[in-house]
C-alpha cells in the first residue's frame, strides 16, 4: 500500500483539493507531515483568499506573522 508521502504532488494536491471546504481537514494534513505543510499549505491560503474574506491573510498581518 503507498504511503501519502510517496506519491507526487500532483496527486497530494487533489487530494487536499477534495478535503475543502473543509479547512480543518487540509490543516490537519498538513500537520502530519513538514513536506506535506510545504505542499498544502498554499492550498489553505489561496481557498481563504478566495472563500474567506482573507481571514488567514489578515490573521497573519495582524499578528505579524510573516510565515502566514
Amino acid at each position: 500500500m503507498p504511503v501519502l508521502l510517496e506519491l507526487p504532488a500532483e496527486l497530494i494536491l487533489p487530494i487536499a483539493g477534495q478535503l475543502l471546504p473543509s479547512q480543518r481537514d487540509v490543516s490537519s494534513l498538513s500537520r502530519t507531515h513538514s513536506a506535506l505543510h510545504q505542499l498544502v499549505n498554499p492550498v489553505l491560503y489561496r481557498h481563504s483568499a478566495r472563500c474567506d474574506e482573507g481571514h488567514a491573510i489578515i490573521r497573519g498581518v495582524v499578528t505579524g506573522n510573516l510565515a502566514t
